[in-house]
């Protein structure tokens, strides 16, 4: 199989989910309140913690778009 027959629809789908995906999960890193989780936890764990909460958060985001993206399909028919 030439590479151009794997990058189509199938392709494109995945790369506009970790589009998705990726400035998501950047956007949340920004809104992370970083001085909080410095302060409870330390400068190292406060990190880890603030990344796994954005991380978490995302994860979130993207199964809300699933859940909508069911909800439209569903409801043409």
């Amino acid at each position: 199989m030439h590479a151009s027959r794997a990058a189509g629809p199938d392709g494109a789908a995945v790369g506009g989910l970790v589009a998705i995906g990726v400035g998501d999960f950047g956007h949340n890193l920004i809104q992370e309140n970083w001085g909080a989780d410095w302060q409870q936890h330390g400068a190292v764990m406060g990190t880890l913690d603030g990344i796994g909460d954005s991380a978490a958060k995302t994860g979130q985001d993207i199964a809300n778009i699933g859940k909508d993206i069911w909800h439209g399909i569903g409801s043409i028919f």
